[in-house]
């Protein structure tokens, strides 16, 4: 699988997601869609934190809708031996275009930042769980139409507030862990306590058409 040049701009993208909303379908929380760039495009004075990009928000069914076209899909985002997906996005003030690579793509409640040392207020991590499940390469045209429909899938029950013990989602993680050539990669819920099994398996069913490996928790 060749890696994909993605054109796309994210103020365009969080320009479309703000539209007006009125007789839109509100959702309980709104949320915020991140990319992960690619550590190679890290400069030499940044941290892992500064490789989380936001690229847009939204508080409806119809923004995030909206939203989505403008992200990379499960499958344009997985990298092989050309490396990973390049994105080409302006910047919000309409500056200059930038080509970088995308690694991961994150869709959090807004508020909380996909990273385990950001705290609340009191001072406590926001997230002390992550429910964890490492895929294998993606073979077939097949198997790749399968999981991204099983994403998409997973992340309308995430929004959706359809998962069991929702509340305590913070939100999900996909990220790109190709080695070597073989394209793998891990999908993670995460949360502010430890999931009971029934979350574990409700995320088997709703990613069930892909057939994924199990879940497991990571602290």
């Amino acid at each position: 699988m060749a890696a994909a040049t993605v054109a796309s701009s994210s103020s365009t993208g969080a320009a479309a997601a703000a539209a007006s909303t009125e007789g839109e379908h509100v959702l309980t929380t709104p949320w915020v869609l991140w990319e992960e760039r690619d550590s190679a495009d890290k400069g030499p004075d940044e941290k892992w934190g500064d490789l989380l990009i936001p690229v847009g928000e939204f508080s409806t069914v119809e923004q995030f809708w909206r939203l989505w076209t403008h992200v990379p899909k499960l499958t344009q985002l997985l990298s092989s031996h050309a490396g990973p997906c390049k994105v080409t996005r302006k910047g919000a003030d309409g500056g200059k275009e930038r080509t970088g690579g995308v690694k991961g793509l994150m869709i959090f409640r807004k508020g909380i930042r996909p990273a385990m040392e950001h705290k609340g207020e009191d001072g406590k991590p926001l997230t002390t769980h992550r429910l964890r499940s490492d895929q294998n390469s993606i073979r077939t045209p097949q198997e790749a139409d399968h999981w991204e429909k099983a994403w998409e899938t997973l992340i309308l029950s995430l929004i959706g507030e359809s998962l069991p013990s929702a509340s305590a989602i913070n939100g999900a993680y996909l990220s790109d862990k190709t080695r070597r050539g073989r394209v793998m990669f891990r999908l993670e819920l995460w949360s502010t306590k430890m999931l009971d099994s029934s979350v574990s398996r409700m995320c088997q069913e709703a990613l069930s058409a892909a057939k994924p490996k199990q879940f497991s928790v990571k602290v």
